[in-house]
């Protein structure tokens, strides 16, 4: 820092310390304090001023800055109305001692009068604070003393300016700071002890009892010079202890005082504007705040958030909310924060609608639609993983709207969406087409959803037959119970067939405990085929209807194991229609399903497992159930044959080959991507009869890997190894992939060498894809569930896993696991003596060098 800052003037060199650390400062605002420092260094006092007068436009000002500007103007002659404004700016973004303080000294320039409404002023902002407060009350009271010495001692004037002084004593005595009691001495002094007011007594007794209550806190922050975590917690501690005492003045203050040391905290903000909203509620302070705030933090979607509804409630016109909507928008880069952020302004523009006396709620319905087009293209298909953005969008087309096709649509989309197994979603929908839809409609769709649903089919079941007891006629009343009786006919052919497989598994001697639970498992299993079936109602049998319900009330609800689900865990439908798999005679039993597709009968075939070559095959997996068998030899070379394993939840498979070389170069092509899914390929392993593929990238610290989160979703690898190739010689990147062939958002960029990757960790420079910041960190995966931790002759760093070393977090340099180990251990990994402050800057530093 110092060799970059060499020449810059003094204190310039603390305040760019204190932007490194707070690493979360707006963009540019870094940018416009060197160009602003630069000019002073060139002596250029104007181009200096312009940059100043745009900086201040965009963002709040540091304490700092305004100081460096307000010498400048008082060192180049500016009049003293200028000069005044640029403090009275000061305050408004940072109520700052420092700042106060320089304003004292100035106005000693001024004429005396002029200077003690300035006092007034500087007591508005820091007269409550503990650490400096004493000087200003100090600094007031002997300017007034003086004022009064110089006067005669019976005169009229004198006796008011006396009545003064009390006053302003009164005032001192009233507020708990660093110097109580010596201003109460000089009370004394001043009324004589005999002449000293009960009330004054009593309220200075509370000051300083409050004060003694405050001196633990007041030291914690003394104490600490950094802006480090701890720092940071001594605030947190504080403000707790304020908001507990209940004066809202002295929680504005400590509010206050905190943003001055971290002004780039978007969560001290959030809990400042929370406070204000909460228990304030003074509307031209809040948006004053939330003002300040959105700037300095002008990407953090929960601020924005709080700050739409803060304009709306203090009135404020609805173009003034779109400027911090616009900036809303900009800001989003996780699909949770775009629906955050959408469904309050969407909401917010109806209540404006409403208020308006209007019933167009086009608008409404245009944003609904912008944000599902935004947020689809920007996040895949994930975008609304819990459905319920879609649903409110729903609803208000049947509602607000009136347009039951589109929000049918909308419907269709939710169920196609991987949640078409689901009875809870067919009911949602079912219930807003009944009640604002068509009687019709609801009933195609039940018709559909008890095809369809495998979770809770029973739920289903009853419930149509109970809207065709209120809407339907007997008629369909009697082909309502037609279709369930054979749908429930089916569930409980599968629920038996399933019992069979399970009871098939159980045999070889597995013991008698074993045996028992098997027995309890087939009783369970079983009731289903104690189901009653579901009698019609017809003129001949009045009280079907009757029996129907009270053996709904008997029905015991059973969740579809996962083997009937048509969905698989990645939201992929699975094709409906598919005949249940045949049991195999034994645990190594391969079957074959020929090219006619999947339950071809004529095409399956057994193969002994003793004749495949496990070093000439591999285990193939995550593959579509619509993906031929013949893609497989598009993909690979040299393949023998290709067999396909097909069960009612998952489809795996094995690929033979010609020869070991070939098997061996077929691993190269896991994750290739077939039809937008990546294929899974590892080694043939007849233990595990090809149920899970195995993880084959390393688990533990990597010091020549990063990983790289926060990556826009249609990032590709070449777009990563183009950008991070400007440290060094990028030697593989990898996009970690849901299943499904969705970025998760984060990657691996492995280096040559150690030295390349610690370039990049430790670069200042911001990096960005597509327009998302990049969050760079050193690759320590955390072991997985299923490997067996292995030992290692590497050092002891190596051997015990460690928290990811972030480069937004490099104040320390040290990871808090690191620490804490050699803390335990007492040396360090070449048996060194530590301390109990761990390693310094330097020492790791080193260490990554190594």
């Amino acid at each position: 820092m110092a060799n970059v800052f060499k020449d810059a003037p003094e204190g310039y060199v603390d305040y760019v310390e204190l932007i490194e650390f707070n690493r979360d400062a707006p963009e540019g605002y870094v940018d416009y304090v060197e160009l602003i420092e630069f000019n002073r260094g060139e002596g250029n006092l104007s181009a200096a001023n312009e940059t100043r007068e745009e900086f201040s436009q965009k963002f709040p000002l540091h304490p700092q800055i305004w100081l460096d500007w307000i010498n400048d103007e008082i060192n180049a002659g500016s009049d003293s109305d200028q000069i005044e404004s640029l403090f009275e700016r000061a305050f408004q973004d940072f109520q700052s001692c420092d700042v106060c303080l320089k304003y004292m000294e100035w106005t000693t320039t001024l004429d005396m009068s002029v200077a003690k409404s300035k006092l007034e002023r500087v007591l508005q902002i820091i007269g409550i604070r503990p650490d400096c407060a004493s000087l200003v009350w100090e600094t007031y009271l002997d300017i007034e003393e003086g004022t009064l010495s110089v006067m005669g001692e019976t005169s009229e004037e004198a006796d008011q300016q006396r009545s003064k002084i009390e006053a302003l004593y009164g005032r001192a005595l009233r507020i708990p700071h660093q110097k109580h009691a010596d201003v109460w001495q000089k009370y004394t002094d001043f009324m004589g002890e005999n002449k000293i007011p009960k009330k004054i007594r009593d309220e200075y007794e509370a000051a300083a009892k409050s004060y003694d209550e405050m001196t633990q806190f007041e030291e914690k922050i003394s104490n600490l010079e950094d802006h480090d975590e701890a720092s940071r917690t001594a605030f947190q501690e504080y403000i707790y202890f304020e908001i507990e005492k209940g004066d809202p003045a002295r929680v504005q203050m400590i509010f206050e005082r905190a943003l001055v040391e971290f002004p780039f905290d978007p969560s001290l903000w959030e809990d400042y504007v929370r406070w204000l909203d909460s228990s304030l509620k003074i509307h031209s302070v809040i948006v004053g705040v939330y003002n300040r705030a959105c700037k300095m933090c002008y990407d953090y979607i929960p601020l924005l958030q709080r700050a739409l509804l803060a304009l709306e409630r203090a009135g404020f016109a609805y173009e003034d909310i779109l400027e911090v909507w616009e900036q809303a928008k900009a800001s989003i880069t996780t699909p949770e924060d775009g629906l955050s952020i959408y469904r309050t302004f969407i909401y917010l523009t109806r209540r404006k609608i409403v208020k308006e006396g209007s019933n167009d709620f086009s608008a409404v319905n245009d944003l609904f639609k912008e944000a599902s087009e935004k947020l689809s293209q920007e996040f895949g298909p994930y975008w609304d993983s819990t459905t319920q953005f879609r649903k409110d969008h729903a609803y208000f087309l049947f509602v607000k709207m009136k347009n039951s096709n589109e929000a049918r649509k909308i419907w269709k989309d939710i169920l196609a969406s991987g949640n078409g197994h689901m009875a809870s979603i067919w009911l949602e929908g079912i219930a807003l087409e009944r009640h604002f839809g068509s009687i019709a409609e609801a009933r195609k769709m039940f018709y559909r959803a008890v095809n369809s649903v495998s979770d809770e089919p029973y739920k289903i079941f009853e419930s149509f037959i109970q809207f065709e007891r209120e809407e339907g006629t007997v008629d369909e009343l009697d082909k309502a119970l037609e279709k369930v009786n054979a749908q429930a006919e089916r569930v409980r052919t599968r629920e038996a067939e399933k019992k069979n497989k399970q009871g098939q598994k159980q045999k070889g001697g597995e013991g008698n405990e074993r045996k028992r639970k098997q027995q309890t498992d087939s009783q369970q299993v079983s009731k289903p085929n104690k189901q009653p079936k579901f009698e019609p109602t017809t003129p001949g049998n009045p009280k079907a209807v009757t029996k129907l319900a009270e053996t709904m009330s008997n029905v015991k609800v059973k969740s579809e194991t996962p083997a009937q689900q048509k969905v698989d865990a990645d939201g992929f439908a699975v094709p409906v229609g598919l005949p249940p798999a045949k049991r195999r005679p034994s645990l190594d039993e391969h079957m074959e399903v020929g090219p006619s597709g999947v339950g071809d009968q004529k095409a399956e075939r057994k193969v002994d497992p003793n004749s495949i070559d496990a070093a000439r095959t591999v285990f193939i997996s995550n593959f579509k159930f619509n993906v031929e068998r013949e893609k497989f030899f598009e993909v690979f070379e040299n393949v023998q044959d290709v067999r396909i394993i097909s069960t009612g939840k998952n489809r795996y498979g094995y690929v033979d080959f010609v020869d070991e070389n070939s098997a061996k170069a077929a691993l190269s092509k896991d994750r290739t991507m077939i039809d937008g899914r990546p294929l899974f390929v590892s080694p043939y392993n007849p233990h595990e009869r090809g149920e899970k593929a195995a993880f084959k990238f390393g688990t533990g610290l990597e010091r020549s890997k990063l990983f790289v989160k926060n990556v826009h979703y249609n990032a590709t690898a070449d777009d990563l190894k183009n950008l991070f190739s400007r440290f060094g010689n990028v030697k593989d990147v990898r996009i970690v992939m849901h299943k499904s062939g969705q970025s998760k958002g984060c990657a691996y960029v492995e280096y040559e060498t150690e030295k390349e990757a610690n370039v990049a960790l430790l670069s200042n420079e911001e990096l960005k894809i597509r327009g998302r910041t990049l969050q760079i960190f050193l690759s320590n995966p955390p072991q997985k569930s299923d490997q067996q931790p292995k030992p290692s002759a590497k050092n002891a760093i190596d051997e015990q896993p460690t928290q990811r070393v972030a480069r937004s977090s490099r104040v320390s340099f040290v990871p808090r696991s690191i620490a804490a180990k050699t803390s335990a251990n007492g040396s360090d990994q070449n048996g060194s003596a530590s301390t109990s402050k761990g390693l310094s800057n330097e020492d790791f530093k080193k260490l990554f060098n190594k």
